[in-house]
């Protein structure tokens, strides 16, 4: 098992209990897999790119102290600004940075950002030739990127260090963004073509982690229990199914 710590639940911690205790509070309850996010910024200059960089520091250092075994980044929504080489060094510079802490980094690529399929990420992951840069393939962001699940063919298997499971309506409600942050649904509720994508990763023989993101407005109105009950059983049906 395992869970995923934004950079609010992180400061959270740390201006609390600390993280040498969540660490063990984690490790109580066998949350062996731990999950950091989110580097933005890294490729930014001046004073954007300040804050970046004190956030990313923060970050790895937690990643140390919580034996996380990734961090995740992305870009963006806005145009990148500065060339395709530059932003391939600053991301290699993040991955040095992680190997220094033990961790690795997961470029998330989004539909409303400039690498917004799974294969735009991986060719930034792949000219950064970094063995601790991979990526995450989130079906939310399959689906509304309109990559082909054939197209994830294509992507080296050691490259991908995690899938996301959810659901959610075909049509996008309101922007990507908002549609994304509100309106996703748990495993098998929406018109997702789950199964297909369970069993692509299955063929190419995937065997790393597999983790449920339901980022929902009406599932964070739910009591947590409930809503982890039921984000259990749904995910497990699809595999069942598949």
């Amino acid at each position: 098992m395992g869970i995923g710590l934004n950079y609010d639940d992180l400061v959270a911690v740390r201006d609390s209990i600390g993280f040498q205790e969540a660490k063990a509070i984690m490790d109580q309850f066998g949350l062996r897999h731990i999950e950091l996010e989110m580097l933005r910024g890294w490729y930014e200059q001046g004073s954007a790119r300040e804050r970046a960089d004190q956030a990313c520091k923060e970050i790895f250092m937690a990643a140390a102290s919580l034996d996380a075994i990734h961090v995740k980044a992305r870009c963006d929504y806005s145009p990148l600004g500065r060339p395709f080489e530059d932003i391939v060094r600053e991301f290699r510079t993040l991955c040095y940075h992680a190997a220094d802490v033990n961790t690795k980094v997961a470029f998330e690529p989004q539909p409303m950002s400039p690498l917004s399929t799974p294969f735009d990420a991986f060719r930034l992951v792949d000219a950064a030739g970094h063995d601790a840069g991979g990526i995450i393939i989130d079906i939310w962001h399959v689906e509304r990127s309109g990559a082909s699940l054939e197209s994830l063919r294509d992507i080296p298997i050691d490259k991908i260090f995690a899938v996301e499971l959810n659901d959610a309506a075909s049509e996008v409600a309101g922007t990507l963004a908002e549609d994304s942050a509100n309106n996703r649904r748990f495993c098998g509720e929406g018109d997702f073509d789950l199964r297909g994508f369970i069993r692509t990763m299955q063929a190419l023989e995937y065997d790393r982690l597999w983790g449920v993101e339901i980022i929902s407005a009406s599932v964070r109105e739910m009591p947590m229990r409930e809503a982890v009950n039921r984000a259990f059983r749904t995910t497990v049906a699809e595999f069942q199914n598949a």
